[in-house]
């Protein structure tokens, strides 16, 4: 019973590391160095217990927090500039404005967003705010920062305004 409950405790201490890696010579190389060290650290911590790994080839889907503006800033803003609240008419119009596809045999559908990688859903993104512009709307002053985050594009003088604060 005492080893299960040191088993039980071990594996509540769990963590989960993500990392931006490029594979050669069937090794793996990470693109951060410092966060390559932080992960050997955490490594050397983990020495003994049992755990898992995932290998993902490709680009990276889009993010939590893009798709989290997506659903909510940016919807919220095309229903303040129209009044029409039906969340699911956005969501769909907006995909279908942006990313209606057609295949080589002409069959046309619509790809879910989570099939994207997070720079075709950060352009995406983009493509839906300048239209919300092109109809008279606007982000708010914090939805735009939400929208920087989502895209992963902070610039420059945004970062410096807010180190000042």
């Amino acid at each position: 019973m005492q080893e299960e409950i040191k088993q039980e405790k071990r594996w509540r201490k769990s963590i989960k590391l993500t990392a931006d890696v490029v594979f050669k010579g069937g090794r793996v190389q990470f693109l951060d160095r410092e966060y390559e060290r932080f992960v050997a650290g955490e490594l050397l911590k983990a020495e003994g217990s049992p755990g898992y790994i995932i290998i993902q080839s490709g680009e990276r889907t889009r993010s939590l927090k893009a798709n989290a503006f997506f659903h909510g800033p940016l919807i919220d803003a095309f229903v303040r500039l129209t009044g029409e609240t039906d969340r699911a008419y956005w969501k769909s119009y907006l995909k279908e404005l942006f990313l209606f596809r057609v295949t080589k045999t002409g069959k046309t559908y619509v790809p879910s967003t989570a099939d994207l990688s997070s720079g075709d859903f950060a352009r995406f993104l983009t493509n839906c705010k300048d239209h919300l512009a092109d109809q008279g709307g606007h982000l708010t002053e914090l939805e735009g920062r939400e929208y920087l985050d989502a895209v992963g594009s902070r610039d420059k003088s945004a970062k410096d305004s807010e180190n000042k604060d």
